[in-house]
C-alpha cells in the first residue's frame, strides 16, 4: 500500500488539471457526439500521471524507469515485462499495478489492464488513477453498466474529482442519456463553480437538445469564468450561425481572433460567413488572412478566385486558379473555374485550351460536362456552330438523359439561325418526358424565335398545367400576348404577369414585363413607374431601355426617351437594333423640333 499514500497521490489534484486542460478540446454541436476527448485519449484521462517518487526500492525504481523509457519508444511489451518486474520488488504497490494497466491499455490489451487495475483497487480501494482507467477500459468495451460505476465510485471517494464528473457526462450523452449527463454535470458546477468545462460541456448538451437560450448561457458562463477558455466561444459562434444569427457569429469569432489571430478554423468560418451575408470583400479579405498563415489551402484558394471573379476583379481570378492548378493540376473543377475566370476576361482561345484539357474519366463526368457546355457557348460566340454543336454531343454521351444538355443544344441551334433542329431534337426529348418544365420552356422558347406564336404559348401553357407557379412561364405568355398586341389579350397578360411578379417581386425582366403589359393597355403613367423600378433593379438592360424610352416618348418627355434609346443604342451591339433605334431618336428628334416650332 506504501506507494500511493508515500508519493502524496491520494487527491491526484495536479493529474486532474493537467486532464481537464486536455478536455478543452471537445467537439462543437454539429457533431452527432456532443460530448468528446481528443483524439488519442477515448476514455482513459490519467493514462500520463506521474508521482515524484515512482518507487520505494532501488530495484524497484530501475525497472520502472525502463518500463517509462520503453514506453517513450512505443515498445510496450518491454514496457510490460519491466513493470512486472519493478512488481516483483514491490508487490502491493497499487501505484505499479496501475502503471501495469496503462501499459497493457496502450498495447491494446484491455483484459490484462483490467486485471492490473482490479489489482492496484484491491490494494488501495481509493486508487483513484487506477478506478478512472477501469472505467475508461469499460467504456471502450461499451460495458456501461459497469463503466459508471467505476466513475460513481470514484465520486463517493473524492466528490470533488472533476474528471470522474466529465467523463462520466460524456458516457451518459455518448449512451444517449442526455438528462442524466445533465444532471451530473449540474452537480459538478454547484460543486465546483470554477468548472468552466463542465459549463462547456453542458452548453453542448442544450445545444443538441435545441435549447438556445440555455446553451448560450452556459456557454457564456463558460467564457465568462474563464477568457482563454476558447472552446466554448467557437461552440458560441456555431451556434448563432446554426441559428441564422450570422452577425453574433461573426462577432463571436472576431472576439476569438483577438485571443487566436493564427485560428485558421476561425478565419475560414468568417470567410464563409460573410459570404453567407454577401459581403464578398470582407469575405475576400479573411480568406487572405487564412492564406497569410497557411498558404497550402486548396479549398480556400479556391473561394478566393471565386471572389474575385463575384468583385469583377477577373485577372486576379485568373492568377489565383492558374496558382491552384499548377500546385494541384489534378483538380479538374479548380481547371473549371479557371477556364471560366479566362472567359470573364475575354480570353477566350486560352478558356477553351483549360476546359479541353478536362478528361472524360469517372469522377469528374460533372465537370466534364459543365467544361463542355461552357465550351460551346464559347464556340457560338465565336460564330463557330458546329464546334458546339459537336462538344455537346459530347458531353450527352456522359449524360444521355440529361434534359439541361438537350436543352442547351437546343439554344445553341436558335443562336446560330437552325431553329427548326431545335425544335425537332426537344420534341423528341418530349416523348419520353412529356412533362419536363425545362424542355418545354425551351421548346415555346425555340418556336418564339421561329415566330410561332401560338406554338410557342401553349408550350409553356403545358408548363403551368404541371406547375402553376413557374414565374417565368407566366412572364413569358404575359409578355408575347403583350407583345401582339390585341385588345383581348391584355387583360389576361397582366393578370399573368402580375402572378409571377408576385412569385418573384424584385425580378427586373418580370417587372419590365407588368410596365409593358401597362404600357400597351394605355396606362403610361403606371408603365414608367413599373419600367423605372424594372432599370433600378436590372441596370444597361437594352430592352428595358428601350422600353422606357417608348413609354417616355409617349408621356412626352422627349429628353428622357433620347437618353434612354441612346443608352440603349450604346449596350445593344446587334445590327437590327441598332437601326430601329437609330431611327427613333431621329423621330423623336424631328417630333420635339416640330413641337418647339
Amino acid at each position: 500500500m506504501g506507494f500511493m499514500r508515500s508519493f502524496g497521490l491520494r487527491s491526484w489534484s495536479g493529474v486532474a488539471a493537467v486532464v481537464g486542460s486536455v478536455l478543452l478540446a471537445g467537439c462543437a454541436p454539429r457533431s452527432s457526439r456532443v460530448i468528446s476527448t481528443p483524439k488519442g485519449t477515448s476514455s482513459k484521462p490519467l493514462l500520463g500521471a506521474r508521482a515524484s517518487r515512482p518507487a520505494s526500492s532501488p530495484r524497484a525504481y530501475t525497472h520502472f524507469i525502463r518500463a517509462k523509457l520503453a514506453m517513450e519508444e512505443s515498445d510496450f511489451a518491454a514496457g510490460v515485462d519491466e513493470l512486472k518486474l519493478a512488481l516483483v520488488y514491490d508487490h502491493d504497490s497499487a501505484f505499479l499495478y496501475t502503471e501495469l494497466a496503462k501499459a497493457y491499455y496502450k498495447s491494446g490489451d484491455l483484459r490484462h489492464s483490467e486485471e492490473a487495475s482490479r489489482k492496484a483497487i484491491a490494494i488501495d480501494e481509493k486508487a483513484l488513477p487506477a478506478r478512472m482507467l477501469l472505467a475508461g477500459s469499460y467504456a471502450d468495451r461499451r460495458d456501461m453498466e459497469r463503466a459508471q460505476a467505476e466513475y460513481k465510485a470514484v465520486l463517493s471517494i473524492d466528490p470533488d474529482f472533476e474528471d470522474a464528473y466529465l467523463y462520466l457526462g460524456k458516457l451518459y450523452a455518448d449512451s444517449g442519456m442526455n438528462a442524466e449527463a445533465v444532471d451530473i454535470l449540474q452537480q459538478l458546477v454547484r460543486r465546483r463553480p470554477d468548472a468552466v468545462v463542465g459549463y462547456y460541456y453542458l452548453g453542448l448538451l442544450a445545444a443538441q437538445d435545441k435549447k438556445i437560450t440555455e446553451a448560450e448561457a452556459f456557454l457564456r458562463e463558460a467564457v465568462r469564468r474563464k477568457p482563454t477558455f476558447t472552446k466554448p466561444l467557437t461552440s458560441l459562434a456555431t451556434l448563432y450561425q446554426s441559428s441564422g444569427r450570422l452577425d453574433d457569429a461573426i462577432r463571436v469569432y472576431l472576439d476569438l481572433l483577438e485571443v487566436q489571430p493564427r485560428n485558421f478554423y476561425v478565419r475560414k468560418q468568417l470567410g464563409e460567413l460573410y459570404g453567407d451575408k454577401g459581403e464578398p470583400e470582407m469575405a475576400l479579405a479573411q480568406y487572405l488572412a487564412y492564406l497569410d498563415y497557411d498558404d497550402g489551402n486548396q479549398g480556400v484558394r479556391r473561394q478566393v478566385g471565386l471572389l474575385y471573379l463575384e468583385l469583377d476583379r477577373v485577372m486576379e481570378a485568373v492568377e489565383a486558379f492558374h496558382v491552384v492548378t499548377d500546385v494541384a493540376p489534378e483538380s479538374q473543377l479548380d481547371r473549371f473555374f479557371y477556364g471560366f475566370a479566362l472567359e470573364a476576361a475575354e480570353k477566350a482561345t486560352q478558356a477553351l485550351v483549360e476546359y479541353a484539357k478536362i478528361p472524360r474519366a469517372e469522377g469528374s463526368y460533372d465537370v466534364f460536362v459543365r467544361a463542355r457546355v461552357r465550351m460551346a457557348l464559347v464556340y457560338v460566340e465565336m460564330e463557330q456552330g458546329d464546334k458546339a454543336e459537336s462538344v455537346l454531343r459530347e458531353a450527352l454521351t456522359v449524360s444521355p438523359d440529361d434534359t439541361a444538355l438537350t436543352a442547351t443544344l437546343a439554344d445553341v441551334y436558335t443562336r446560330v439561325g437552325r431553329g427548326a433542329d431545335a425544335v425537332t431534337i426537344l420534341e423528341e426529348a418530349l416523348l419520353a418526358k412529356d412533362t419536363d418544365e425545362q424542355l418545354l420552356y425551351s421548346l415555346g422558347s425555340a418556336y418564339e424565335k421561329l415566330g410561332k406564336v401560338d406554338e410557342s404559348v401553349a408550350s409553356m401553357r403545358k408548363i403551368l398545367v404541371v406547375n402553376p407557379e413557374h414565374a417565368d412561364a407566366l412572364n413569358f405568355i404575359g409578355y408575347t400576348l403583350a407583345e401582339r398586341g390585341l385588345t383581348s389579350d391584355l387583360e389576361e397578360a397582366e393578370t399573368l404577369v402580375r402572378r409571377a411578379l408576385a412569385l418573384k417581386p424584385e425580378n427586373g425582366f418580370i417587372m419590365d414585363s407588368l410596365g409593358w403589359v401597362l404600357f400597351r393597355r394605355g396606362d403610361v403613367d403606371g408603365a414608367v413607374k413599373q419600367l423605372e423600378r424594372a432599370l433600378a433593379l436590372s441596370p444597361d438592360e437594352p430592352v428595358i431601355l428601350e422600353h422606357l424610352g417608348d413609354a417616355y416618348r409617349k408621356a412626352a418627355n422627349h429628353a428622357g426617351a433620347l437618353k434612354q434609346y441612346q443608352r440603349a443604342l450604346d449596350v445593344n451591339k446587334a445590327a437590327s437594333d441598332q437601326e430601329r433605334l437609330r431611327t427613333k431618336i431621329r423621330d423623336v428628334k424631328v417630333q420635339h423640333s416640330a413641337r418647339a416650332e
